[in-house]
């Protein structure tokens, strides 16, 4: 990953880097804990530095890293990019996911600048409890 502030260019980049090395075999299946957790660290910088706060065309959401990514990497129709376009429908739909999970957790925001904390005070945080989807009868 691309030490220091990251661009949006250098978002969609690594994440599309992240997409190749898992269709070559670098990396292993995509349900792989390693392989997620590639693309969850890129998440939690990018959620760091504030990208999810943007509106419009500068936030930068797994819809609009899709878009991205099949406008600028995948050009032509080939069995690599079909199966590529498959793992990129999958993590954006996960990046959205962590996203509304870590926007409803306040505990983990500050509440004087609505800046993360830093990551040492989040690993120490337990795990947002998960609610029951049981009714009352």
């Amino acid at each position: 990953m691309v030490p220091g502030a990251l661009t949006r260019d250098d978002i969609t980049g690594e994440f599309n880097r992240l997409l190749d090395d898992h269709v070559i075999w670098r990396r292993g299946h995509w349900d792989h804990k390693s392989y997620k957790l590639a693309f969850f660290r890129l998440f939690r910088t990018t959620y760091e530095q504030g990208f999810f706060r943007l509106r419009g065309r500068y936030a930068v959401t797994g819809e609009r890293l899709r878009d991205e990514i099949i406008e600028i990497y995948i050009t032509m129709a080939s069995p690599k990019n079909t199966y590529k376009l498959g793992l990129l429908q999958q993590m954006c739909v996960e990046w959205d996911a962590w996203r509304y999970a870590w926007d409803m957790d306040p505990a983990r925001k500050s509440t004087a600048s609505g800046r993360w904390k830093n990551t040492q005070e989040m690993a120490a945080m337990p795990p947002p409890r998960a609610h029951s989807l049981r009714t009352a009868s």
